[in-house]
């Protein structure tokens, strides 16, 4: 009887995977051709250049290959190397501050257990050499791009107003996961420019869901993951086409790899290692 039933649990668990991989295949053919007679539709209606004005080179928090991610000295570093800007990732402290930090909590980067949003910015500069987000305002050059990652939603009006109050809002793109929070900004800060951050929870995308996620001008780019190339290439380049007649900027991250870029064209690449990619990029 347990064999039986066992059997009998496994043919169902393969009709299941079965189903679920038929019903996969389906959608993405259906997202394929809608992507496709979009994209026609609007080559014919839009005027498009085609290719790349400039490629912008940002380092990955910095210069992480060489330096600790996320502080000053990583931020100096890859400006000093070649980089047109940086990447980094915001929180917000107990008493409000907005800090640099990818992770909620310092034991990863500092070997210190301390959660940023139970601390007050005191308690974090005791155990860390953690920087603002003004101290990194004041150190980055003037003219230089700047795309911070919301991790913390409550941090989301708190940066927005931090950069408009430096007059920096025409270097500064504001990217996240959290693409409720970017579309709340966007709506609310129209002179902004904003980006969706892409995982592989967002491969299949249907043509109403990037209408309805691009719709307002201010969503600026589409953050992209190098990853999606090896999950779905094909899916990956008709995405990229598509956005770009939507006038959407390509941002390319974590690209520390050349030949990626003879696959694809794209206006920014996020990179860990920047005196690699400035050399190979900027000095052809």
């Amino acid at each position: 009887m347990k064999i039986l039933t066992f059997q009998i649990l496994f043919i169902i668990s393969v009709v299941l995977f079965v189903l679920a991989a038929n019903n996969i295949h389906f959608k993405r053919t259906l997202i394929l051709n809608s992507y496709s007679q979009e994209f026609q539709k609007l080559s014919e209606t839009n005027f498009f250049e085609g290719g790349v004005k400039k490629l912008y080179i940002l380092g990955h928090r910095g210069y992480p290959k060489k330096y600790t991610e996320n502080t000053i000295e990583s931020f100096k570093a890859a400006i000093e190397f070649g980089a047109d800007g940086v990447e980094l990732d915001v929180w917000k402290t107990k008493d409000g501050e907005i800090v640099v930090s990818h992770d909620s909590n310092l034991q990863r980067i500092f070997g210190v257990d301390l959660e940023i949003k139970e601390s007050t910015l005191k308690e974090i500069k005791e155990k860390a050499p953690v920087p603002t987000l003004k101290e990194v305002f004041e150190t980055i050059p003037y003219g230089k791009i700047i795309n911070v990652e919301i991790k913390d939603e409550e941090a989301g009006d708190d940066v927005v107003k931090l950069v408009k109050e430096y007059g920096i809002s025409e270097f500064v793109i504001f990217s996240s996961f959290n693409h409720q929070l970017i579309k709340k900004l966007s709506e609310k800060y129209a002179d902004e420019k904003f980006g969706y951050l892409f995982d592989k929870s967002h491969v299949y995308l249907t043509l109403n869901d990037l209408k309805t996620m691009f719709t307002p001008q201010n969503i600026y780019s589409a953050n992209l993951p190098v990853q999606l190339l090896d999950y779905d290439s094909e899916l990956f380049y008709k995405l990229i086409d598509l956005l770009k007649y939507m006038g959407k900027k390509i941002v390319l991250w974590t690209v520390n790899d050349e030949n990626i870029l003879k696959k694809v064209q794209v206006d920014y690449i996020i990179t860990d290692d920047v005196e690699k990619m400035v050399k190979i990029l900027k000095d052809k």
